[in-house]
């Protein structure tokens, strides 16, 4: 709990997002918060918390004529729902995401990907006793995999 608080426990996610992410790495940093319209939701806004997530693009594909972009999150902060609002934010929805992404995207989404294209792939912390350094990681699953075969890399 100490290393959360800290922000020294490394974490990788794997998403599909919408669209073609023009900048192969980077990060994204605006401040997250609760969303004043649906309490389940949370949206970027300048009175929210201070939020990180670096990204490296790591692949584009295309699915009838429509872009979407492979990418490894760095989360450096860990607020809800963080990866989703940020990429959200800058015009990148994940995919199957019927929380942040429009309901007819939504609709057609899962139709070839059913659940939220988001993957936790890897976590890394000093074990606290014995300081060594763990490292858990987890391939995508087949159904992410599944949905990847079914676009064409670009």
């Amino acid at each position: 709990q100490s290393q959360f608080k800290k922000r020294l426990i490394q974490k990788t996610y794997i998403a599909l997002v919408h669209g073609k992410v023009a900048v192969s790495e980077g990060e994204i940093k605006v401040p997250v918060a609760r969303s004043t319209f649906n309490r389940q939701k949370f949206t970027v806004s300048a009175m929210g918390k201070p939020s990180l997530t670096g990204y490296m693009v790591k692949g584009h594909y295309s699915l009838n004529s429509q872009p979407y972009s492979l990418v490894e999150a760095y989360p450096k902060t860990g607020r809800t729902h963080q990866i989703r609002v940020h990429f959200k934010h800058y015009g990148h929805a994940l995919v199957s995401d019927g929380k942040y992404t429009g309901r007819k995207r939504f609709k057609k989404d899962i139709i070839w990907c059913p659940r939220l294209f988001l993957h936790a792939a890897r976590i890394r912390f000093t074990q606290p006793t014995t300081n060594k350094v763990i490292t858990a990681e987890q391939d995508l699953p087949k159904d992410l995999q599944d949905a990847l075969t079914k676009l064409t890399k670009i």
